[in-house]
């Protein structure tokens, strides 16, 4: 048996009101000892290029961390301005062809990685961001991320730099980063739901179908069953798949071919997601 103390991490997850009624006040932090090398509890940890925060937030992903922390962080706004920087640059020696590659690889790649689990698209509920107890990605949050997407794209296309967001994406064909929110949202769900993987989420998406013992009105047929009531589950993944799943027309509810999906949930959020926040 191989024993690497020095390579485990220890992370409680959990809400702070939930730590706080745990753990004691002369104990509010843990540790474990693994083949005699002391694990202290962490606050964050990377994990497949994710910040994973233990209270359930995304700050550091999005923002970095403090100049005094033991190891700095890049944030991912910070990441993209960077890139914007190299991307300018770069757009004065490439060709057309070239440029959107490049660009594509080292810009759109990182915007969207992972923009399921970070992300958050208003509009779909009545649930206000104004009430959220946890904000782990917030209307500004997105709308920054827009102004570095929209500067990508103004190089990759040669729009002029004050060319409106709605005209801009228009031209480009592109969706917004509040639409891909929705859109990598809804290509996770429906291949979740076909693949039946990972098994712990699909338990989760009760997905209504044909031959239930319950009954329920046709057009709630192929929906999925939301049981979400804490603002805490309201934001994440699992609640604003089933959401905008519910939305969508029953052909695409239905479908089984990914490609046919994939293609026509494009139209569909491009149609019905805003652009940005309200």
């Amino acid at each position: 048996m191989i024993c690497a103390g020095d390579k485990t991490k220890l992370m409680i997850v959990s809400t702070k009101q939930l730590r706080d009624s745990k753990l004691t006040p002369i104990n509010k932090s843990l540790s474990l000892n693994v083949c005699g090398q002391p694990v202290d509890e962490s606050s964050s940890e990377k994990l497949l290029g994710m910040i994973v925060e233990n209270d359930l937030t995304w700050i550091i992903y999005m923002h970095g961390n403090n100049k005094t922390d033991t190891e700095k962080i890049t944030g991912l706004l910070m990441k993209l301005s960077q890139i914007i920087g190299i991307l300018l640059k770069l757009s004065k020696v490439l060709t057309k062809q070239q440029f959107n590659s490049v660009s594509n690889g080292v810009f759109t790649s990182l915007l969207i990685y992972c923009i399921q689990v970070f992300g958050h698209v208003w509009g779909i509920d009545k649930h206000d961001e104004t009430n959220r107890k946890y904000t782990n990605f917030t209307k500004e949050d997105c709308r920054r991320l827009q102004v570095l997407q929209n500067k990508m794209l103004k190089l990759r296309s040669g729009l002029p730099y004050d060319f409106p967001t709605n005209d801009l994406l228009k031209t480009t064909g592109e969706l917004s980063v509040h639409q891909l929110v929705a859109y990598h949202t809804l290509l996770q769900t429906n291949k979740t739901l076909i693949s039946k993987k990972p098994s712990y989420i699909y338990e989760k998406l009760n997905l209504r179908t044909a031959g239930e013992n319950s009954v329920f009105p046709q057009r709630q047929s192929h929906t999925i069953q939301i049981k979400k009531r804490l603002t805490l589950s309201r934001s994440c993944f699992i609640y604003r798949g089933a959401s905008l799943f519910n939305l969508l027309p029953m052909e695409l509810r239905i479908s089984k071919n990914e490609k046919h999906f994939k293609t026509e949930v494009k139209v569909w959020v491009k149609t019905n997601i805003a652009i940005g926040p309200p």
